[in-house]
């Protein structure tokens, strides 16, 4: 993967972000990253962001608990480490984050991964399911379905193939790959899933969707 990760001193100086860009952020301890929106800064102090809308977002919402933030900009991704200082529910839901010492850049220049969603069926063995990928890139995907239409119980390493539809090929893509890490809630499940070799038109085709969704989402 040609990337280029560069972590750099951030104390005192302002954020490359936006305000109401969309964010990522994931507590400490937990696999699932939820969206947010960035609302403000007072550098060195703190930042303020919007609370993510979770089942389980309480349990989270405690001072000190560890928080990573990740955020596109002009092609980049940065993400930083931070801790929760406050939270407040009226008039709005609003978190205040410490404000981060170093901040990590991530420069995509391929393999890049972005937010999707589009309809896909999920076969294994004999049996489908049908959901949504979630997000994509040319190596992977993470595909999202309701535990309630599956009874299948599956695992990491298991190979699976997904057929999908991709603007510009007609008909549906059938891509086999391997199930690398499974998450689920009361209601729904997603695993991260690692492509095998692609077909050159498909590996094409995503790579164009991945590039143009990152374009339209930079500020």
């Amino acid at each position: 993967m040609d990337q280029e990760i560069r972590t750099v001193s951030n104390r005192g100086m302002r954020l490359t972000v936006e305000l109401g860009s969309p964010l990522l952020i994931q507590f400490e301890g937990r696999e699932e990253r939820l969206r947010s929106i960035f609302v403000g800064m007072d550098p060195p102090a703190y930042l303020i962001i919007q609370t993510p809308r979770s089942s389980d977002m309480e349990n989270c919402l405690y001072e000190g608990n560890g928080v990573i933030v990740r955020y596109l900009c002009l092609g980049n991704v940065y993400g930083f480490r931070s801790e929760l200082l406050h939270h407040i529910t009226e008039p709005f839901r609003l978190m205040f984050l410490s404000y981060p010492g170093k901040v990590e850049t991530l420069n995509l220049r391929k393999h890049s991964r972005v937010d999707s969603h589009i309809p896909a069926t999920l076969h294994l063995n004999q049996e489908k399911i049908e959901g949504v990928i979630m997000d994509i890139s040319v190596k992977g995907c993470r595909f999202s379905f309701n535990l309630q239409e599956s009874n299948l119980a599956l695992q990491a390493g298991q190979k699976v193939q997904l057929s999908f539809p991709l603007l510009g090929l007609e008909g549906e893509k059938h891509v086999e790959g391997e199930v690398r890490s499974i998450t689920q809630d009361s209601n729904k499940a997603s695993i991260g899933v690692q492509f095998d070799e692609l077909d050159v038109d498909v590996s094409a085709k995503v790579e164009t969707y991945v590039k143009r969704v990152m374009e339209f989402n930079s500020p």
